[in-house]
């Protein structure tokens, strides 16, 4: 069983399966640098997100694309951010380029991620390497409901 293909497609039961026999597998990261919690949270498979949470070494792990909070805020899938929060995700993690995982709900213009990541203590200000925040994309949007979010 490839542990990558199960996160992916959320077959939660094989995965701990897999993990029971081999545990140190949790922190297995794929040839492109996916972790299984990456995997399970872009793809949206809130029961895995929930397994690995908790067992993984470190929640805020990045890949070449970020963090599995990232994934979920480019996603839209509020519910496996607050998994990952609950558990001790970053809301103010940056990827490579500097971005946050509400610079990503700023720039999809999705509010309820927004929302989410600012109640969870995210720093609307805090800028990418092109020098724009979740704020700036908000503005560039024009998106007042995020704008007025941001500002409080």
């Amino acid at each position: 069983s490839d542990p990558f293909e199960l996160s992916r497609n959320g077959n939660t039961t094989e995965l701990k399966k897999l993990l029971r026999s081999k545990p140190e597998m949790v922190d297995t990261v794929s040839a492109e640098g996916y972790t299984l919690l990456i995997l399970a949270a872009y793809h949206g498979h809130n029961e895995t997100v929930a397994f690995l949470a908790d067992k993984v070494s470190d929640i805020d792990r990045g890949s070449g694309y970020g963090t599995a909070l990232m994934g979920a805020a480019v996603k839209g899938n509020t519910e496996v951010a607050e998994i990952l929060l609950d558990n001790g995700a970053n809301p103010n993690a940056q990827d490579a380029e500097g971005n946050t995982p509400l610079t990503f709900a700023a720039m999809f213009e999705n509010e309820e991620m927004a929302r989410l990541l600012v109640t969870r203590k995210a720093d609307p200000t805090l800028k990418n390497k092109k020098g724009f925040s979740a704020a700036d994309y908000a503005k560039t949007h024009q998106n007042t409901v995020l704008s007025i979010l941001f500002d409080k």
